[in-house]
């Protein structure tokens, strides 16, 4: 009796020994996927690690770096991180068309992956504030008018206004319409000239 509980006793424990878990990956794996780990044609090793959850930025290792380690300095320089490691961020980069204005600027973002669009400033909208010292009785022709003050704003507004009569204001921006086709804009607004709408 002895014996057989001996062996019941080695096999159930045999047969816990061997059990495997019931995960269908390796965390190995993960660096033999084409994108983030060892390349099965070349052997070369790419691996990528994400510094921060906020923003895309990541660190990256490629080991297929013989023809930089064969070459001076000079001829191919490596990285500021070391031979082989590339850290992948985006910049915003600034065309100022050789003008000292800063409303003439373009801005471009230039994503990690090198793709670049066009960004729209702030403080895009102009406005020029025009007074009248007698009563419009018609929408007056601004361009034969001085105004008392030019400036920028992030959006619509008539705050800056001295008057509560008699005022005008002129809004110019610029609209950037990525896709071609037909585009309908739509507006509203209290315009009086006396006491009519």
């Amino acid at each position: 009796m002895r014996r057989i509980i001996t062996i019941v006793l080695v096999l159930v424990y045999s047969v816990f020994a061997f059990q495997t878990t019931t995960q269908s990956t390796n965390s190995f794996n993960k660096y033999l996927s084409p994108q983030n780990g060892v390349s099965l044609y070349s052997g070369t090793g790419n691996t990528t690690l994400p510094l921060s959850t906020g923003i895309p930025l990541t660190l990256s290792y490629s080991s297929n770096i013989t023809d930089n380690a064969r070459s001076s300095n000079a001829i191919a320089p490596t990285g500021w991180l070391g031979l082989g490691w590339q850290m992948n961020f985006g910049s915003i980069v600034s065309d100022h068309k050789g003008t000292k204005t800063p409303t003439d600027d373009d801005y471009v973002w230039i994503s990690p992956q090198g793709v670049s669009s066009k960004l729209l400033r702030p403080h895009r909208i102009k406005y020029t504030y025009y007074e009248c010292t007698a009563s419009w009785s018609a929408l007056p022709d601004f361009d034969n008018l001085v105004p008392v003050k030019i400036g920028y704003v992030d959006n619509f507004n008539i705050n800056d206004n001295k008057k509560s009569e008699n005022f005008g204001y002129v809004f110019e921006t610029m609209i950037d319409l990525p896709y071609d086709g037909a585009y309908t804009f739509y507006g509203s607004i209290d315009l009086f000239v006396g006491k009519k709408q």
